[in-house]
């Protein structure tokens, strides 16, 4: 009889102990959880901080562009503002106030058209052969739309398209502006109005420096980009098209 005492006894310690470790549990549950909601807080107000900030030194195009690019996991990329007179100035003198290291690193983005394409092409439904194309090319290097007529031919000549077909002009400033949302000296290929492809110069996607400096949604807006992380995020093409 003593011994079903001490093993009711023992039973009775066990239930109690395991009552303790489950509450113990709930509160570590809680305490972890409770903490991530709070990392979570932090890392959404310094967010929001870094949004403020933005808008009070950039504007609200840059928060845009920035929320893009963070969705993108674009992480390393900066703002800047340029005087009035910066397209009055040498590619050097732009350099420095962008604090870019070559002229090599700033870039301009244009919108070209292909004037021959078939009644068959769709707007920008392809990206093997698009009516349109956002291409991002050097100051300092002169483009070539014949490059980008027989890059964009070599990858639909299996389909039997002719060459004939492809033809590549600047796009009018409004077509540009309906097609990207931005204007002249202002087009970026991050947050366009439509899912234009993009071709960037195989010059800029070898640049040493590993980054590039372009426009930013305003004409005296500049975006410095990270050139691996763009090319990860974005997946452009690359092609040759400057001498």
């Amino acid at each position: 009889m003593a011994v079903q005492d001490v093993a009711r006894s023992q039973e009775g310690v066990l239930a109690r102990l395991k009552k303790v470790e489950v509450a113990m549990m709930q509160v570590e549950t809680t305490r972890r959880t409770e903490d991530m909601e709070r990392r979570m807080a932090a890392l959404k107000n310094e967010g929001n901080e870094a949004d403020r900030r933005r808008v009070e030194v950039h504007g609200t195009v840059a928060v845009k562009l920035a929320e893009e690019l963070r969705t993108r996991n674009v992480r390393d990329f900066s703002f800047h503002r340029v005087t009035e007179d910066y397209y009055e100035q040498t590619l050097e003198q732009r350099g420095q106030q962008l604090g870019a290291r070559r002229v090599e690193q700033l870039c301009k983005s244009i919108v070209l058209e292909n004037t021959q394409a078939g009644d068959d092409v769709k707007g920008c439904a392809d990206p093997r052969n698009s009516k349109y194309y956002l291409v991002v090319v050097q100051y300092c290097k002169r483009f070539n739309a014949e490059l980008i007529r027989s890059f964009v031919y070599a990858m639909n000549k299996d389909k039997g398209v002719s060459k004939r077909k492809f033809n590549f002009r600047l796009c009018p400033e409004e077509v540009s502006h309906a097609l990207t949302g931005y204007g002249h000296n202002a087009v970026t290929p991050i947050g366009m109005e439509e899912s234009i492809p993009i071709i960037l110069s195989k010059s800029v996607a070898e640049l040493v420096e590993g980054c590039f400096w372009l426009g930013a949604g305003e004409v005296d807006l500049k975006l410095g980009l990270n050139t691996q992380q763009f090319i990860k995020a974005y997946d452009p093409f690359i092609c040759d098209c400057t001498f």
